[in-house]
């Protein structure tokens, strides 16, 4: 020791120090390795080095010690809360374990109608811990899910022993002999392993007294005297002499060879932080702090961890479902290539319920983080742009007239638009933005004229994002659009969202996990429980439903499907030459509005493809929208994404109705279709098959997907709220959030609202392509594109994307955003269309009416 550096030297012969392995001693059970506070001061370590000296020895020098103003104790103390018993046991019936928490509840009911002291303060309680599910996290356990067999220890405090073990005794004999719902077997619910069945564990305390003293100036030294002594360096022997040891015995150890150093190799490819790092541990930092260390052994580990941003607050907050302020240190610490967070302990070390007196098994949910490799990143980095910069960009890749957004479009307005951490607010302006501009372009084709000005404000966009949600139909307000067991549900690895808004999805899922017809939701998510997430997915799709797996981006990213889909949201492609120009019925050189003549066919439900044929609608094109008589109504999206379309039914099982089709398919000029990708293929209306159909005259075939027409999901039934759930976007808004949700949906549809205007953009990309080089048009759109390309555009930091309000009803929407317009259904209060272009009407003709009301004729 020295006054300006110390050496370390390890007794152990075999065994040698490093410059990480002294560094990473200032980790271990520290709120953070960087300043260590002790009587009278805190070491602070800013300007450490650690030094190899030799093979065994590392020098440290450059610690400062920085005094307090004044010196502090610490007090620690403990009162005690009565006496303990203990049982343990076991459960395998897996109709109990589903119905475990109710079960104890009504055994907890039982047990304080026997003592009414029981659970009226600390001195007398009833506690289980369940291993097999939470018994060792508790609260912050992210994956509670129980498993085929459930242990379960009893824990009763009580004033007295004899009281506390007589708690117990009828606690465990309820649990063994209690009824339950749907219970076959009758000699026994509890399998204990030990006789006597409780067992007494004596006093049982908890802290009380934790606190720094602040001394009076002098008293450090009356209280705590220290002598001070100064050693002076002996001559060094001519040969180590160790007690005990003969000469020949030092000689041997001496001579043996040092462990040698062997690094963790580090995966290129995409793993588990397992997989990378050295050490991953937990352990208290005191009694009212966890700490956790995860270390590397080489400055690349360290680098690629640090640099793919995985161990954020709103990560840890997800993974231990905990508030922004139970966490008291969360940095990277170089000296010693470390990761360093430490928490908040969810209950007081050693005390009654206590789950792990040392902390030393809350590390597991770090130990598979995904760790992002060295693959192709998963899409473009746009967070630099802004709405105006997405409009020029999508503008300039579809191959349209140079500069034009930046001449004739206004994007006015600022602020978040929704509460999400995705930038929808941009997508939402972006979008309808380059639909509405699209149109003008065509106007000014048709006109002859300059492209008129085109203004679309930020919040009005982003309203209409939510339009099928605030809008009121006769005085009442949008029906929800979910079904009654629909939504998140539990399985035994993580989470699966069923989608139920059709009856014939709604049925399958229960029929797809054995329930009866008549289930509800409880039931299914009972036995979704025994599923794994994945599982579920699959057998869904074999059945042709729609259950999506709840994954993470990286647990997305690795999929061969998320690379399959295009960094591009739109996809514009020729199918065959055909003549140049616009369609006869559009030769009228100043229409009242930009796509007044346009023919559009639209076979679609729900939101993206009907929100398409909307908002052609809007500018004038006649849309006729057909459904199947053999689907049921949707009221909420059926009446908002049916302004502006007449409405016609066709049932294409029937070739009276196929025929039909096919007659209104001579005079189309557009052929949108929102279904799975093949299912009107097999009946001839692929796009080739149209092309060649009408290659004298040309057509537009647009279509709309959830996963797009490349990759192994290209054929998959999806919905917003699906690709949202199997792409990581819910598990990314809700980490951003922090509120410990496993999953958090955006606060709109928002890739549905976006698709729509996209695919309404591509079709009138594909029109204006006609009219310049002619030929027949295939466009394409998919949810999972569109999601690419939000995700692409970036995300708010922590929950401060949230911080705006968000529209819940019609009442919330300023009055200058809506319409009054009377429909067959009766007065509709709804959001009007946000773009607005000069000189040139904007709005729907015709308002909702029952599907199938009109007559199956072109205007």
């Amino acid at each position: 020791m020295r006054s300006d550096s110390f050496d370390l030297t390890p007794l152990a012969p075999r065994e040698r120090c490093t410059p990480l392995s002294v560094a990473a001693h200032t980790l271990y059970e520290k709120t953070r390795p960087d300043r260590l506070p002790g009587p009278g001061g805190v070491l602070c370590l800013d300007h450490a080095s650690y030094e190899q000296l030799t093979e065994k020895t590392v020098r440290v020098r450059g610690a400062e010690f920085c005094p307090t103003p004044v010196y502090q104790v610490k007090l620690e103390g403990v009162e005690k809360l009565g006496y303990r018993t203990i049982f343990i046991g076991g459960i395998r019936d897996p109709i109990l374990i589903g119905q475990i928490d109710s079960f104890l509840a009504d055994v907890r009911a039982y047990t304080r109608n026997l003592f009414p002291q029981l659970d009226q303060s600390p001195q007398c309680q009833l506690i289980f811990h369940f291993y097999g599910r939470d018994g060792v996290m508790g609260p912050i356990e992210p994956a509670a899910v129980a498993g085929h067999e459930l242990g379960i220890l009893g824990e009763v405090v009580a004033p007295s022993q004899e009281l506390s073990y007589t708690i117990a005794n009828n606690a465990r004999a309820s649990i063994l002999h209690m009824p339950y719902k749907n219970q076959v077997a009758t000699t026994g619910n509890f399998a204990s392993p030990l006789s006597p069945h409780e067992t007494n564990a004596g006093p049982v305390f908890r802290f009380n007294v934790y606190h720094l003293v602040d001394l009076k100036p002098g008293e450090e030294t009356n209280l705590f005297p220290v002598e001070l002594r100064t050693i002076d360096s002996a001559p060094t022997a001519p040969k180590p002499v160790c007690p005990g040891l003969t000469d020949g015995d030092w000689e041997r150890l001496a001579a043996e060879p040092l462990e040698p150093l062997a690094s963790k190799p580090i995966p290129n490819r995409t793993c588990q932080m397992l997989d990378i790092a050295k050490i991953i541990r937990s352990k208290n930092s005191g009694p009212f702090e966890l700490t956790f260390d995860i270390m590397f052994d080489t400055k690349e580990a360290y680098e690629r961890v640090k640099n793919a941003n995985v161990l954020t607050n709103s990560r840890i907050m997800s993974l231990y479902r905990l508030q922004e302020e139970d966490i008291i240190t969360n940095m990277f610490f170089e000296p010693a290539l470390a990761w360093k967070c430490t928490i908040r302990r969810p209950w007081e070390q050693g005390t009654v319920g206590e789950r792990d007196t040392l902390g030393t098994q809350q590390h597991g949910p770090l130990l598979t983080i995904t760790v992002p490799g060295d693959e192709e990143a998963p899409f473009a980095d746009r967070s630099h742009f802004s709405a105006r910069d997405s409009v020029n960009y999508l503008w300039n890749t579809l191959g349209l007239p140079a500069g034009v957004p930046n001449d004739r479009l206004q994007l006015p307005g600022q602020g978040l638009g929704l509460p999400s951490s995705f930038k929808v607010a941009h997508l939402a302006q972006a979008s309808i933005g380059l639909s509405a501009l699209l149109a003008a372009q065509i106007y000014a084709l048709r006109s002859g004229s300059a492209v008129p000005a085109v203004s679309v404000p930020l919040q009005h966009a982003a309203i209409e994002f939510k339009s099928e949600r605030l809008y009121t139909l006769d005085g009442k307000p949008a029906p929800s659009p979910w079904g009654p067991i629909g939504g998140l549900h539990k399985t035994a690895d993580g989470y699966v969202r069923v989608h139920d808004s059709f009856p014939n999805h709604r049925n399958g899922a229960k029929a797809l996990v054995g329930c009866p017809p008549d289930a509800d939701r409880a039931q299914l998510a009972s036995r979704l429980v025994s599923w794994r997430s994945v599982d579920v997915e699959a057998a869904a799709f074999d059945a042709k439903l729609v259950i999506s797996a709840l994954r993470s981006y990286s647990e997305w990213d690795v999929l061969p499907q998320a690379r399959a889909v295009s960094d591009f949201p739109i996809t514009l492609r020729k199918l065959c030459d055909g003549p140049v120009g616009l369609p006869a019925t559009m030769t009228s050189t100043r229409p009242d509005k930009c796509l007044r003549g346009l023919r559009v066919l639209e076979l679609s439900r729900v939101i993206a493809a009907p929100l398409s044929g909307k908002t052609l609608a809007a500018h004038g094109a006649d849309v006729l929208w057909v459904t199947s008589p053999n689907l049921p109504d949707l009221p909420t999206m059926d009446r908002d994404f049916g302004r502006g379309k007449r409405t016609i039914q066709l049932d294409l099982t029937t070739e009276a109705d196929q025929a039909e089709l096919d007659r209104l398919l001579v005079d189309a000029h557009v052929f949108t279709q929102g279904f799975r990708p093949g299912g009107l293929a097999q009946r001839g209306y692929s796009p080739a098959a149209l092309a060649q159909r009408f290659q004298n005259r040309n057509i537009i075939c647009a279509n709309m997907s959830a996963y797009g027409p490349e990759g192994p999901w290209a054929n998959r039934r999806g919905f917003d709220s699906l690709v949202q759930t199997c792409s990581g976007m819910n598990v990314s808004e809700a980490e951003h959030f922090g509120a410990g949700e496993a999953a958090r949906p955006t606060p709109c549809q928002a890739l549905d609202h976006a698709g729509g205007y996209f695919l309404a953009a591509g079709i009138q990309a594909a029109l204006y392509k006609q009219a310049t080089v002619g030929g027949s048009w295939q466009v394409d759109v998919s949810l999972a594109g569109v999601m690419k390309y939000l995700r692409s555009l970036g995300q708010f930091d922590g929950r401060s994307g949230f911080e705006t309000a968000d529209y819940q009803c019609t009442n919330d929407v300023p009055p200058q955003f809506l319409e009054t317009r009377e429909t067959a259904f009766g007065p509709m209060v709804a959001v009007r269309h946000s773009a607005a272009i000069d000189g040139v009407a904007v709005g729907w003709d015709f308002m909702p009416k029952p599907l199938g009301s009109d007559e199956k004729m072109w205007i």
